[in-house]
């Protein structure tokens, strides 16, 4: 449902330009997730009321038999000194009177015999984006995304009016996001339970220095391109070592969400798309190192969902065919990276779960990033499918390593992966070849995928077979 929202709000958003399909997309993933996640936990809820009722009646019934029982319990020996209690049956064909004895009522369920009362169950947050914002420390998680913004548009401020050297502006900047990160480092090793405060103070921190660093580069030229690589590639590195240290997703997703949104709120129209995509291929580069560690879902969706609506937002509006060599490598370089994230979360989940695959990052990466090569590729002969025979080749490679691997925790993904594999390399042949050709070889796969079918006794597999 949040994908479905960043799609809608973005598309929607796009009518005021590049700032407002930005700005829709976010509320839009807000709404996707917040009513994805309530119905759920309202439904959990009716099904453990009515479960707590069911228990509750099959409990006092229970007690009202073994109450009137028509024979009284007698004591059968056992193994051991241990005895237990069985109760005798009643001579058949006797009539024998029921005498129901006055009893007290059953005992409650949240206090057995012998046992504390157990605590009620802690309710769930209605989403994992509610709990980030509401979960603890509300006034402070919405004080540092304040705090980030106000600072943006701060730098924005001081640079038209010329009150003090960009110089000096930029390093007091630089020296509070530092401040910040030093305070949060202090408070989490000093203070025990104040953790989530901590953490977000951090989280500003990291986020307020990419800004400085993107501003010094591409609002004022300050620092050469080379120079401002290594300090973004150093505070990318820096950030995700401090959120596997401390393991703290939150961390992770406030600088990663700071260092997405520091170019587009330090935007004054113009720039090279260069820097802007050398700049989010490291912060991808950072995700994909957390990755290397944690099964960080949350991490991946927010880096995935940037990266592609900022690159959609760009091509849309600024992208032309004497960009294609400067903006094809970095293309490749988004889409390997995604695909090396969903095996290593596969990877990272499959002690925990059985057969678990990120279906937004497995199917979403190669659909959103073989549309933009398509585009990309338009006047190009046989561009387009000589793309769509790279990527099935691609995936039918890693679900042959994959399945080499023996495991059955890796079931799911490699058969998304033959499926991607097969699927791309069925598109290739209309993109490619005319509709003789194509009749010809898609009547050959859809023969072999019905016989490998029947083989299997794999329903869908005939289906689709039978439809080619």
């Amino acid at each position: 449902m949040w994908f479905v929202g960043l799609i809608v709000g973005a598309f929607l958003g796009a009518i005021g330009g590049f700032g407002g399909a930005v700005v829709g997309a976010i509320v839009g993933v807000i709404v996707g997730m917040q009513l994805s996640g309530k119905p759920k936990t309202a439904a959990a809820d009716a099904r453990i009321a009515a479960l707590e009722v069911m228990v509750r009646k099959l409990t006092e019934r229970v007690y009202t038999l073994e109450g009137g029982s028509v024979a009284a319990p007698v004591e059968t020996p056992a193994r051991g000194a241990q005895a237990v209690l069985s109760v005798a049956p009643p001579v058949p064909d006797v009539p024998v009177p029921v005498v129901v004895a006055a009893k007290s009522p059953p005992p409650a369920l949240s206090q057995p015999m012998g046992r504390k009362p157990a605590a009620p169950p802690k309710p769930k947050a209605p989403s994992a984006l509610w709990d980030f914002f509401f979960g603890g420390n509300t006034l402070v998680r919405v004080g540092i995304m304040v705090l980030f913004i106000g600072v943006s548009f701060l730098l924005k401020y001081a640079s038209d009016r010329g009150f003090v050297p960009i110089e000096l502006r930029l390093a007091g900047v630089a020296a509070g996001g530092i401040a910040l990160l030093v305070v949060g480092w202090r408070l989490r090793a000093k203070h025990a339970g104040r953790e989530g405060y901590a953490l977000m103070l951090q989280g500003g921190g990291v986020g307020i220095l990419y800004l400085t660093v993107f501003a010094a580069l591409r609002l004022y030229q300050l620092v050469p391109p080379t120079l401002a690589f290594f300090l973004l590639a150093g505070m990318a590195f820096f950030a995700a070592l401090l959120a596997i240290v401390q393991d703290s997703k939150a961390l992770a997703i406030t600088g990663a969400a700071g260092g997405f949104l520091a170019p587009i709120l330090a935007s004054t129209g113009g720039g090279s798309h260069v820097a802007l995509f050398s700049f989010y291929a490291v912060l991808n580069a950072g995700i994909l190192f957390i990755a290397w560690f944690k099964a960080w879902r949350e991490l991946n969706l927010v880096g995935f969902a940037f990266t592609a609506l900022i690159g959609l937002a760009w091509g849309m509006d600024r992208y032309r065919p004497e960009m294609f060599a400067t903006t094809e490598p970095f293309l490749i370089l988004f889409f390997l990276m995604y695909v090396a994230i969903a095996v290593l979360f596969a990877l990272r989940q499959s002690p925990k779960l059985t057969h678990y695959v990120d279906g937004t990052i497995v199917f979403g990466v190669p659909l959103v990033a073989f549309g933009m090569q398509a585009a990309m590729m338009k006047g190009t002969e046989f561009g387009a499918a000589i793309s769509a025979l790279a990527v099935a080749a691609l995936y039918l490679i890693l679900a042959t390593l994959l399945h080499a691997k023996k495991r059955d925790s890796l079931r799911l993904l490699v058969e998304s992966f033959l499926a991607l594999g097969i699927g791309f390399a069925t598109l290739a042949v209309p993109l490619a070849l005319d509709a003789r050709w194509t009749s010809a070889v898609w009547a050959v796969e859809g023969a072999a995928i019905v016989w490998v079918g029947v083989r299997q006794n794999r329903l869908l597999a005939r289906a689709f077979g039978m439809f080619l």
